[in-house]
């Protein structure tokens, strides 16, 4: 008999909770926050997947691994292949002659190469362009080039102009590579850490050294006029301004 009681002792109790849980649910409105973010997953659970489709604009690249426009109307897309060359895209034609071939310059491949390009706001009217890059010694290189005066699909190779580098790179892997003009008109460039895996030297901790940051810089200044390797000045509220 006692166990008898028990077990309808406990049986009405999961009746209450459940008619009291039945009571608060009901009771919630429609428009309450958490029950909104309840039916919204809940939708989003049923809906069905969008169709995506891919469909292949242009072939025939070696190792791209990135693109980029150049801002000036052209409607050119720019593909960075990563062992040194740089092919427009216009037209729905891959053009015959690189935009820019400094492959003698660049050391390639696994994660080294070229890996970043970038357009100066201003490109229509100064032609500038920034590489980044792995030079022959695996060293970090971000570097201006300039289009030519009589072709507006080849830059000028002689043109090469250094704004700074990442000397000491101590292993071979984890280089970065991404640069873009930010609205302020800055260059930013993000480096790797330095390699290995798993950053065993701490490097990106280090705040003394660039490895692992992303770098912020003011193409059209100068704040090192006696250096001929670096050619860019520090935007007087970066957080960090140390030098290496």
């Amino acid at each position: 008999m006692k166990a008898l009681s028990l077990r309808l002792s406990i049986g009405v109790l999961l009746a209450l909770i459940g008619l009291f849980l039945g009571l608060f649910a009901t009771a919630r409105p429609l428009n309450d926050p958490t029950m909104r973010r309840f039916n919204d997953a809940t939708d989003r659970q049923d809906a069905p997947f969008p169709m995506i489709q891919i469909q292949p604009v242009a072939s025939g690249f070696a190792s791209p691994v990135t693109v980029a426009n150049a801002g000036d109307g052209s409607g050119r897309l720019f593909i960075v292949e990563q062992f040194g060359r740089i092919r427009i895209f216009v037209n729905s034609t891959v053009l015959p002659t690189p935009f820019l071939d400094i492959h003698e310059l660049v050391t390639c491949c696994s994660e080294q190469g070229l890996l970043g390009l970038a357009f100066h706001p201003d490109y229509a009217n100064n032609g500038f362009f920034y590489v980044y890059y792995t030079d022959l010694a695996g060293s970090i290189t971000l570097a201006r080039y300039t289009v030519s005066a009589g072709d507006p699909n080849v830059a000028d190779p002689d043109s090469h102009y250094p704004i700074l580098s990442q000397l000491h790179q101590p292993y071979t892997n984890h280089n970065g590579g991404q640069i873009v003009f930010g609205p302020d008109g800055y260059l930013y460039a993000g480096l790797g850490d330095g390699g290995a895996g798993g950053d065993p030297q701490e490097n990106a901790q280090n705040l003394q050294i660039w490895l692992g940051k992303i770098l912020r810089v003011d193409i059209n200044g100068d704040d090192f006029p006696g250096d001929p390797a670096r050619n860019y000045a520090v935007p007087p509220d970066n957080p960090f301004h140390w030098q290496p």
